[in-house]
């Protein structure tokens, strides 16, 4: 995985001077597609997220059923069903995510979430997603 995809997530919003939210996750999420087109096979992403942990990211797999932390954790039921009904059946969805450029100066901290989902028995990703988001006090 290249260590630059952050950045690049990054000039992408730096070419949109006034932009809408959607606006902002299509350009965020073209980045991403080209580390993780729809159609990859999940092994090779699987490869990839592998890379992303090895990067500081934390990696979740969310189901209907519940989720886990990536690759080994327990899957655990979701205490609320609101979570629940969100992911369709059949589905699992990862998320990788990563805290990142802290600025002391406005006490802000910026998240980097990527997230595919995987069709059970498909062996391909679709549905890919990324963002960048700052939270502070």
């Amino acid at each position: 995985m290249n260590p630059t995809l952050i950045k690049e997530m990054e000039a992408a919003l730096a070419t949109l001077s006034t932009s809408t939210h959607d606006e902002r996750v299509k350009a965020t999420s073209r980045v991403v597609q080209k580390y993780f087109p729809p159609g990859m096979t999940s092994e090779e992403a699987f490869k990839s997220l592998r890379q992303l942990r090895e990067q500081g990211f934390d990696i979740s797999e969310n189901r209907r059923e519940g989720a886990r932390n990536w690759p080994d954790g327990e899957f655990k039921p979701y205490r609320d069903g609101f979570l629940q009904r969100h992911y369709p059946k059949g589905v699992s969805v990862f998320v990788a995510e990563k805290q990142y450029g802290m600025s002391i100066r406005y006490l802000a901290t910026k998240h980097v979430v990527i997230s595919f989902s995987v069709i059970d028995g498909s062996g391909v990703i679709s549905e890919v997603e990324g963002t960048i988001s700052t939270s502070g006090i």
